[in-house]
């Protein structure tokens, strides 16, 4: 190759080298330090309310009749529970199941042809009342009780309170990382809300026996029963955040 051609080949390639490397324009801003640190925090809490479920069944020879057993069924439940002193707001209808009976019935007979399945949520967020609302409902014609669940009435607040407790953790966290840099932090760039599960806090007894209590406690005691109330478990709630900060210098 002639040493002119050679010459041209090398300034293209060096050309073509310094196009493929970026710069830094005039008023462009070299991108900021960033420190990217996550933070946890659990916060417990007492369950302050309890939910339990159960149903009733009525049968007759059309659906109409059917249906209207297992309506007076359940106004007697709301009556007794009324009685011990829940309001409607703490009861409602939660499964409604009308049709024809396909299960055990009477041969040749039609009084059983129709049945209907109506089941009641009850939460009771006075817990002094949990016992006596199983000692009714244990009286009354039910085809199923349920266990009792519990659960905290204000799990937005929870939540908040571990959010906040992890943010905070995370922020000390990203101080302490940016002391021993030499540097302090700035101005935060990104806030992110990891996902958390929420722990359980059902009670499972045997089966379907709402009265078999986990825990007991003079203090949850009702007053003149001269025995302890089912004591509620402790739940959970957990957040995790991940926070962005720049550094200063």
């Amino acid at each position: 190759m002639p040493l002119r051609n050679m010459r041209s080949a090398i300034m293209i390639t060096i050309l073509l080298h310094l196009m493929a490397v970026p710069a830094v324009a005039a008023g462009e801003t070299v991108p900021a330090r960033r420190i990217d640190v996550f933070g946890s925090a659990e916060v417990k809490a007492r369950a302050d309310q309890a939910t339990l479920r159960c149903s009733v069944l009525g049968y007759g020879s059309t659906l109409q009749q059917a249906v209207e057993r297992a309506r007076q069924k359940i106004g007697e439940i709301v009556k007794k529970l009324i009685a011990v002193g829940l309001t409607t707001d703490n009861i409602s209808t939660s499964r409604f199941y009308p049709g024809p009976n396909k299960g055990k019935k009477a041969f040749l007979s039609s009084k059983k042809d129709f049945q209907t399945a109506i089941a009641l949520t009850i939460t009771i967020d006075q817990l002094d009342l949990l016992e006596q609302t199983l000692y009714t409902l244990s009286d009354l014609d039910l085809e199923t009780l349920s266990p009792v669940r519990f659960s905290v009435k204000d799990d937005f607040a929870l939540r908040s309170q571990a959010r906040e407790k992890a943010i905070g953790r995370a922020r000390e966290k990203a101080i302490a990382l940016a002391g021993e840099l030499g540097a302090t932090l700035g101005r935060i760039c990104i806030v992110e809300e990891m996902s958390a599960n929420p722990s359980s806090i059902n009670i499972r007894p045997g089966r379907s026996n709402p009265f078999n209590y986990s825990g007991w406690d003079a203090e949850y005691g009702s007053a003149g029963s001269g025995i302890a109330a089912l004591v509620p478990e402790i739940t959970s709630r957990t957040a995790q955040v991940r926070l962005v900060f720049e550094l200063a210098e």
